[in-house]
């Protein structure tokens, strides 16, 4: 039993480093679009983490306030493994998936 524990909660970790991939890749090609804000590359990203019910995920997006002059954007998720797993807390402690993207901001002939 416990080896069969171990392997979901693994396959879970794994699920965790793909989702918040997915994730940075999602809020920050919502925040380089025109007219795009912070807020909405970050409930972006929210919203792909929320899909799998993370806990306690941290989101951040650089620059704070997207402007027309604004040349990229990041956006970086950080998940604490031992919130969002089953049983292998024990194994992973206090560890966090982080992970992050820049894309170069998409601009229009008026912007």
């Amino acid at each position: 039993m416990l080896i069969t524990f171990g392997m979901i909660d693994l396959a879970r970790a794994n699920m965790l480093r793909n989702t918040a991939e997915n994730a940075v890749y999602e809020g920050a090609r919502a925040g380089i679009t025109p007219g795009a804000t912070a807020v909405k590359a970050e409930n972006a990203a929210k919203l792909v983490m929320n899909a799998i019910a993370v806990q306690g995920a941290t989101y951040s997006v650089s620059p704070a306030t997207i402007t027309s002059a604004t040349s990229s954007v990041t956006v970086t998720v950080s998940v604490p493994i031992s919130s969002n797993l089953w049983a292998s807390k024990v194994l992973f402690g206090s560890k966090k998936i982080t992970r992050s993207c820049k894309l170069t901001r998409e601009k229009t002939n008026g912007l």
